[in-house]
């Protein structure tokens, strides 16, 4: 996927933090709005979205592929 986002930021919301990408949320696989617990883990995971070159590698997010595993999984068990 192209990169589409110039803009990476990273904002308190809903007792978290959020990785916003031009000032719209991340989102997971299962359309839930990524809400990471701890701003040191959206920190990292938002640095990971910013070394993006011009094509989005996943392979290259292991941060934000476990976090959004982690939360689309909880959401739902």
């Amino acid at each position: 996927m192209k990169r589409f986002y110039n803009l990476v930021d990273v904002r308190d919301a809903d007792g978290g933090f959020v990785i916003l990408l031009d000032e719209k949320p991340v989102f997971t696989p299962q359309k839930n709005r990524l809400l990471i617990a701890k701003k040191s883990l959206a920190t990292a995971a938002a640095d990971e979205w910013m070394a993006q070159q011009e094509k989005i590698m996943p392979h290259t997010m292991p941060l934000t592929q476990i976090l959004m595993t982690a939360q689309d999984i909880t959401r739902y068990n």
